[in-house]
């Protein structure tokens, strides 16, 4: 077994993510309002300990990168729909990352490095919510600009919202977003308001401001 090296444990204690008079904190009770619908970034952030309720193991047609991923029971619902309609029209796609709690997005922030602007500090990353998966060809499992050109790439950022899904870092929107185009991210809001944010062009704090929270009721 692999023990964790003690600098790195200090250094992990040392990260202090700082909430501003700006930074909104949602309540449990927001979380539960907003359900898949809710913002995630640096500016609207969970609090400190939040553990989703309905977590599953990924267990299905979608295939994983590492045992023991986890997703929203209802995202692994729209993951499967998907998955199986991209392997009939020979795309085979991986899961290559779900949930992450707390703890391993501030493992992975930390060693990435305080500086690296495409690593999510912790409370502020769609993948402590469950709602969010990384997605690429289990032939190419390299996440940088170029996915976005593979069939695969293509494909997911064509078909996404017909299962529920947004390409959540679009291109030419990182002044907004404060993240680096990711065509491997995407993020679970649900048939309709996914399909209402692909055809506006617009990322999901764009859409947020214009039209407001959508209700999942």
């Amino acid at each position: 077994m692999k023990t964790l090296n003690i600098s790195l444990v200090i250094t992990l204690l040392s990260v202090n993510l700082k909430d501003s008079d700006t930074t909104k904190i949602y309540t449990l009770q927001e979380i539960e309002q907003y359900g898949y619908l809710i913002l995630i970034n640096q500016d609207n952030r969970l609090p400190s300990g939040y553990y989703p309720e309905n977590l599953v193991v990924v267990n299905s047609v979608v295939a994983t990168e590492f045992t023991n991923t986890f997703l929203q029971a209802v995202t692994l619902n729209a993951l499967e729909e998907m998955f199986t309609a991209a392997k009939n029209d020979n795309i085979r796609l991986l899961l290559f990352a779900g949930y992450r709690s707390e703890a391993a997005q501030n493992l992975f922030y930390t060693r990435a490095g305080e500086s690296n602007s495409s690593i999510a500090p912790p409370r502020t990353s769609e993948h402590e919510t469950g709602y969010a998966a990384d997605i690429l060809d289990i032939n190419n499992k390299t996440r940088n600009a170029s996915f976005g050109e593979t069939l695969a790439g293509k494909w997911l950022a064509d078909n996404c919202y017909k299962y529920g899904f947004i390409l959540r870092y679009p291109k030419d929107k990182n002044h907004i977003t404060k993240y680096i185009y990711e065509p491997w991210h995407y993020r679970y809001l649900g048939k309709e308001t996914a399909e209402k944010v692909h055809k506006s062009g617009l990322c999901y704090e764009e859409y947020i401001k214009k039209h407001g929270i959508p209700n999942t009721n």
